[in-house]
């Protein structure tokens, strides 16, 4: 039952275990989804987002989840919610994340949208932090990204100085990268400080280039907004017709993406130029519906749109419309210290006032006007010669730096040239000891080699040695027992013969006594004895066995003595087998 229990348990936990990668993939999937959509469709992107988050719920991965928060971010931003893409950025930082790089990536985002909110204090602090975090880490696309939007707050700011050298900066690092929507979106930015600046034949060469690279991104904000800034272009050089063609094109592509705050700039843009060819109703119609959107977003623009209208009914001789929207306008502008809008709606107000012969209160506009304009430019002076005198100073603090650098690098090089050295011989040294005991190891071993090979040698030579001895002796045995077998068949041939002989001798002895016939039978048994006696025949076969024994014995004997006669050859064997003289 146990058994069973605890089987059970194991396929639950590996079901959750499954289900939980499952709901993991899910997740990344929808986030994918949502990055991919988010240019093009924002709705789109935004329910991804929300489809991702309803998901990651029910899981424990505060680095998913972070994910999910930051893709509804970006899609609340892209539809032009500010304040809940702020609300979500709030949320990531508040969840401890441990990773730097999430971190960094929130406050930038966080500096955008109070960017585009107007809090321009707030974006700074979040645009600083993002630098510092991506610095710590050494992440230099972050740090690109960061520095971007800092130079836009400062574009914002009316700081079009840092703000142009902070673009350049960034554009050198993505060429060098090859990272074409980035080059565009910087190209983009920089076309505007110019446009700002006055310089509208250069802005407008810096957006045809950033349209070029962004032809086979048609259907994305960005393209949108390069068309928007191609238009203002020429707004400000009063080409009307080619401006509303622009603003149309770019408006066409936020509707399509459901860009609500570009659809808002794209109304307000329309707007002023209609009420410049003279379709005024039109213009104040879109003029009304962008302030109408900004209020709703909750976004700094209306001051731009309330600039416009009061610009607009200024064109149209309403006097109070105008001076209404231009001092609301300036209020605003006054509490976000927008110095450009500042700068904007005084002159406008000096010239309405001027234009209606209200000469008291065009004065007190244009005493206004003058001043903040006076002091806009003395800060600019006194910010120019602080410039010059940190220049100054930071290429006397330079040279000072490399003097001591050369040094610092002289004794460095000195340093590592005399550490190399010493790591030199001390290799070297390493080198040699191993050399010896490896040629010492090598002939230890060569030595034992030999004396196994010794030792093999000897137990072979004494093995050769033995295996002879034990051969030798098998062949003396061998010898003496064929030697034993000749004596013996030479002993058997004597006894034979001496009796063969003594038989005869008797049958001689005997005859003597018999007739005649008798004496005839007994002299042909004689005779058969006599046959019986053929010592030559018995000498041969003598002679084969005793040369199996002794090999070429009568030949060397022969060559010894050549007069040696028969009966010497017949003894000499018989010497030679240590036969006694009477046996011989």
């Amino acid at each position: 039952m146990f058994k069973v229990f605890l089987f059970l348990i194991t396929v639950l936990s590996c079901h959750s275990l499954f289900s939980q990668k499952n709901k993991i993939e899910e997740v990344k999937r929808l986030i994918l989804l949502s990055e991919k959509t988010q240019d093009t469709n924002p709705d789109k992107s935004l329910l991804f987002a929300f489809q991702a988050k309803k998901i990651s719920e029910n899981i424990n991965d505060i680095t998913l989840i972070t994910q999910v928060f930051y893709q509804i971010s970006h899609s609340y931003f892209n539809k032009g919610i500010v304040d809940s893409s702020i609300i979500y950025c709030d949320s990531i930082l508040q969840l401890s994340v441990t990773d730097n790089k999430i971190t960094g990536k929130t406050n930038s985002f966080l500096s955008v949208a109070y960017r585009r909110k107007g809090d321009y204090n707030k974006a700074i602090k979040y645009a600083q932090n993002s630098v510092k975090i991506y610095s710590e880490i050494k992440d230099s696309s972050g740090i690109a990204e960061s520095k971007f939007n800092l130079g836009k707050i400062y574009h914002s700011t009316g700081q079009n100085k840092k703000a142009i050298e902070i673009y350049f900066d960034v554009l050198k690092y993505y060429k060098k990268r090859k990272d074409a929507i980035k080059q565009a979106q910087v190209i983009g930015s920089v076309s505007n400080v110019y446009m700002d600046i006055g310089e509208d034949i250069k802005g407008a060469e810096y957006i045809r280039k950033a349209l070029k690279i962004l032809e086979p991104y048609q259907n994305t904000g960005m393209f949108a907004d390069n068309l928007n800034n191609y238009g203002i272009c020429f707004y400000n050089k009063q080409e009307y017709d080619s401006a509303q063609y622009y603003y149309k094109r770019a408006l066409k592509i936020y509707k399509k993406i459901d860009r609500k705050d570009a659809v808002a700039a794209a109304y307000q843009n329309l707007g002023i130029t209609y009420i410049y060819i003279n379709k005024t109703k039109k213009g104040f119609e879109y003029l009304k519906k962008a302030l109408k959107i900004f209020r709703e977003l909750n976004l700094n623009d209306e001051i731009s749109v309330m600039t416009d209208l009061g610009d607009g009914y200024k064109y149209v001789n309403n006097t109070d419309s105008s001076a209404y929207y231009l001092t609301k306008a300036y209020k605003l502008a006054i509490k976000t210290n927008d110095t450009y809008y500042i700068k904007e709606t005084l002159r406008l107000l000096f010239e309405l006032y001027d234009k209606n012969n209200k000469y008291k209160n065009a004065l007190f506009f244009y005493k206004t006007y003058v001043t903040f304009k006076d002091s806009i430019d003395n800060e600019k002076m006194k910010k120019a010669l602080s410039d010059i005198e940190i220049k100054y100073q930071t290429s006397e603090k330079e040279k000072e730096i490399i003097r001591l650098k050369d040094k610092e690098l002289l004794e460095k090089a000195n340093t590592r040239l005399l550490i190399i050295g010493i790591i030199s011989l001390i290799i070297i040294f390493i080198l040699i000891i191993i050399r010896i005991q490896t040629k010492r190891k090598k002939d230890s071993e060569i030595q034992r080699q030999k004396i196994l090979v010794h030792r093999k040698e000897k137990e072979l030579v004494k093995a050769k040695l033995e295996h002879t001895e034990i051969e030798e002796k098998r062949l003396k045995i061998e010898l003496e027992f064929k030697t034993k077998q000749l004596v013996t068949h030479a002993l058997n041939m004597m006894q034979k013969n001496k009796l063969l002989q003594e038989i005869s001798n008797h049958i001689s002895a005997q005859a003597n006594t018999l007739d005649s016939e008798e004496k005839k039978h007994l002299f042909r048994i004689k005779k058969q004895l006599e046959q019986g006696l053929n010592i030559d025949k018995d000498w041969d076969l003598f002679k084969i066995y005793f040369e199996q024994l002794n090999e070429a014995f009568f030949v060397k004997l022969k060559e010894i003595n050549p007069k040696l006669t028969g009966n010497d050859f017949r003894l000499s064997p018989l010497t030679k087998l240590n036969l006694s003289l009477k046996e011989t």
